[in-house]
This record gives structure tokens, sequence and C-alpha cells, in this order.
């Protein structure tokens, strides 16, 4: 998705020809010499990482591209292409939170039987990439999202645990999660720190939040949108089927 995009940037019949530069992280396996060969063609590093369960890789290429978009301005295009295992690949955690405590949680959520989506509801909460971090910190720069769905309904404020959407989940409903599945002896306890704390300060953190990056409004200028999911890929075969 990353490769398609940006041919079509470069070969758009504009006055000037865009300068474009990017980053990709991916599963390790997930890309042949020839791919990451045309995506430096294009200016675009392609970097692997751990999946389902975040390494030191991930958390690495994280942080260097949230220091990117930390440097843009409000002249500047981020297109954002996400799939799913974005959770795991893309993986900032809040301070004081470090690998060891997001290796750990993927590990409980995983092993817990906890649906894709409450996976995601907690892990928007202590990652300040997720829950729609991406677009607060790219800002004032603009930012196009296209996303490939894995998870039924399509919900994209929860595909990739949401880093382009505004996170719509409270800390009250992260800590039900707890509750609901037995996590509060589990979880280390700095992630129960936070999650408390959201928890009994529901306001006063929802407002600390929204006063970050010039309120909400860093939303209005940005775009998610669909490109694809399992209905779609399954509508496709079907198709492809009747031909064959």
């Amino acid at each position: 998705m990353a490769l398609a995009t940006a041919q079509i940037l470069t070969s758009s019949q504009t006055k000037y020809t865009p300068s474009i530069r990017g980053m990709v992280i991916t599963k390790d396996d997930h890309a042949s010499q020839d791919q990451i060969d045309e995506l430096a063609s294009h200016n675009i590093k392609l970097n692997f990482a751990s999946h389902p369960i975040p390494d030191e890789r991930s958390i690495a290429h994280s942080k260097d591209l949230l220091t990117e978009l930390e440097s843009l301005d409000e002249k500047t295009l981020v297109v954002n292409c996400i799939s799913g295992g974005g959770s795991a690949l893309f993986c900032a955690p809040s301070e004081p939170l470090d690998l060891s405590h997001m290796s750990k949680l993927n590990q409980i959520l995983l092993a817990c039987g906890m649906p894709i989506t409450d996976m995601n509801v907690l892990r928007k909460k202590v990652d300040v990439g997720k829950g729609g971090g991406l677009v607060k910190i790219a800002y004032p720069a603009k930012c196009i999202t296209m996303v490939l769905s894995d998870v039924i309904g399509d919900p994209l404020h929860l595909i990739a645990s949401g880093p382009s959407v505004k996170d719509s989940n409270t800390w009250s409903e992260a800590w039900d999660l707890v509750d609901r599945y037995g996590l509060s002896d589990k979880l280390p306890i700095e992630i129960l720190d936070i999650l408390k704390e959201g928890r009994d300060n529901e306001t006063k953190i929802q407002h600390k939040t929204s006063l970050q990056n010039n309120d909400d409004s860093v939303f209005d200028e940005s775009k998610t949108v669909l490109v694809g999911n399992n209905a779609l890929a399954v509508s496709a075969a079907a198709s492809e089927s009747k031909i064959l």
C-alpha cells in the first residue's frame, strides 16, 4: 500500500513533483528485496519489527517515526497506510512504560481470550501514538490515512488501535476490561497505575488531553478512510472464481 501510494504521488500530473520521504514498519519476512529496493527508490525506508509481541525494533522505529512527524509544518501532507497488525508494529509506550511493559501487556491480552477490539481499547490508553496520537503529534501537518481492515465491522478507531482516529473509549471502559478479564493481578503495576489514574480522574485526564495540540480540532483537517476489508476480499475472490 505504501509503494502504491508513492507511485501515484510521483506520477500525478501536477505542475510540481512532490517531495516524498517515508517509513514502513512491517513484520519480519513480509517484504522481498525487490520491494525494499522499490520503496527506497521513492525515498521510503522499510523497517522490520516483531508481531504479535512488540520488540525493541518496534519501539525504536516508532520513536523515529514520531520524531519525524513532530518536525512537520502546516504545508506538509502526511499519508498513512495502516493495516491489521499495526498495534504491535507501531509501539510507542507512554511514560514511564518501556518495552518490558508493552511485551507483557500483549502477552497477557493474547492469552486471556480477549477479542482484538477490546485489546485495542486497552492498548490505546498506554501508547502515545494510538487513539489518534499519530495525528496529534503530526499537527499542524494534515493527515490522510488509508486503512485495510482485518476487524469485523471495520471500526476505524480500533484497527491498529486507531492511530489517526480520536479515541472514543473512556478510561472507565478500559478499566472495566481489566475487571472483566481478571487482569488486576496480572498486568504490570505501572500499566494498572495509568489505567487507575485515568478511571479515577476521567474528567481531569480528558481535559488535559484535549488541551494538547490545540484541542481535538487537530482532527478537523485530517481524514481516515477504509480502502479494503474482509468482505471486499471475499467478494473479489468470488468474482474471480466465476471467471476461472
